[in-house]
Order: structure tokens, then C-alpha cells, then sequence
């Protein structure tokens, strides 16, 4: 997949305007540190590295949603798997709890906590989302995708 320009050309550019937002949520809005937020906080070299990867990741996940998409002419199954680890990865690299305040009126303040709490563990499982969804996503493209198989009976077109 990789050994075509445009599909490599897509990638480095999801991958860095994704790293872009994730570094400006690191460096400009609240983190969590020793038990409150602080603005920066979130800026450490771990979360470069793994806002990194991720973005990496992710943008191999639309170079091959782009390629299953003019090769066989329809969207790729499975996808949405990328795009909820790209989601839970998101959310760990600032303070949920303090920079979204306004949803704790409705009662989901404990929801982000959650984010703060296991941070490493949703990074964790962030990363294998996007894993999964790569794995689907090769397969869609070697014509050997059991989602592809359950739903439409065939790879093939």
C-alpha cells in the first residue's frame, strides 16, 4: 500500500495535521498533574511519543481507506475501529475534566475523570484499535476480509 506516492503523500499528511492538534492540546489546554490541572501539563515526552504514533497510525488508516476506496469502489468495512481509538488516544493527552467543565452540569464529569484516572491503559487500547483497524484494512485489500465475507457474502467485486 505503502509503495504508492499519493497513498504515502496522504499519510504523512493526516498523520501530521493530526500530531499538530494533539500537540496543541498538549501544550495550550489544562493537564493533569499531582492531583490538579495545569495549562501544559500534558506536554511531556511521553504524550509526544504517543501522540506520534498515533498519528502515524492513523494516517496509515486513511491511506488504506483511501486505497480499498479506488480499488474496489466502495468504503472500507471495519474502519470505525481507527476512528474510536484515534478518539480514546485523544483524550489522554490533556484534562478532560477541567478543560470540559460545562458537560459536568449534565452529570458526565465522572465519565472524564475516567480519561485521567487509567490514562496509560486507554493509551494502551487506543493503540490496538487502530491496530485492529489496520489489520482489517489489509485484509479488506488482499481480498481475504471476513468482515467483507459475513456482510456481503464475497470480497470480490
Amino acid at each position: 500500500m505503502l509503495k504508492k506516492p499519493t497513498l504515502v503523500m496522504w499519510s504523512l499528511t493526516t498523520a501530521f495535521i493530526v500530531f499538530d492538534i494533539s500537540y496543541y492540546m498538549m501544550a495550550y489546554l489544562p493537564g493533569y498533574k499531582n492531583n490538579m490541572c495545569v495549562f501544559g501539563a500534558g506536554l511531556t515526552a511521553w504524550n509526544l511519543v504517543f501522540s506520534a504514533v498515533l498519528s502515524l497510525l492513523f494516517g496509515l488508516m486513511l491511506a488504506g481507506i483511501v486505497e480499498v476506496m479506488s480499488k474496489q469502489g466502495k468504503f472500507a468495512k471495519s474502519s470505525s475501529a481507527s476512528g474510536i481509538g484515534l478518539v480514546l488516544g485523544g483524550m489522554t493527552v490533556f484534562c478532560p475534566l477541567c478543560t470540559l467543565p460545562a458537560l459536568s452540569f449534565f452529570g458526565l464529569s465522572f465519565t472524564f475523570s475516567f480519561f485521567t484516572t487509567y490514562n496509560l491503559y486507554i493509551k494502551i487500547l487506543s493503540i490496538l484499535f487502530i491496530g485492529v483497524g489496520l489489520y482489517f484494512i489489509n485484509s479488506q485489500l488482499k481480498n481475504e476480509c471476513i468482515v467483507c465475507k459475513i456482510t456481503d457474502k464475497s470480497c470480490k467485486n
